[in-house]
């Protein structure tokens, strides 16, 4: 009931995102038990993510990005927006 109880404080919400600039840096691939998918590593605002890549986007190193901020117990993350491409060239 603890562990359950930890892992709820954690993913809890903290707060509103909010969207930012950034700059892709780097490519990755995650696995999961579905199989693996690309992810792209980002900085904006000086907070490093990583951010789920499509098949269907054409990003480059250096592409500016658009994402989102999300505040939580051990400061902000980066999140993928919910709309529109990840990359602009």
């Amino acid at each position: 009931m603890l562990i359950l109880l930890a892992v709820l404080v954690i993913q809890w919400p903290f707060g509103q995102s909010t969207a930012a600039s950034g700059k892709l840096v780097g490519f990755g691939m995650r696995e999961t038990e579905r199989g693996s998918y690309r992810i792209a590593i980002v900085v904006a605002e000086g907070v490093r993510g990583r951010v789920r890549v499509y098949p269907s986007e054409n990003c480059a190193i250096g592409d500016n990005v658009d994402v989102r901020l999300k505040a939580g117990p051990w400061g902000k993350r980066v999140v993928r927006g919910r709309a529109g491409q990840l990359c602009q060239s």
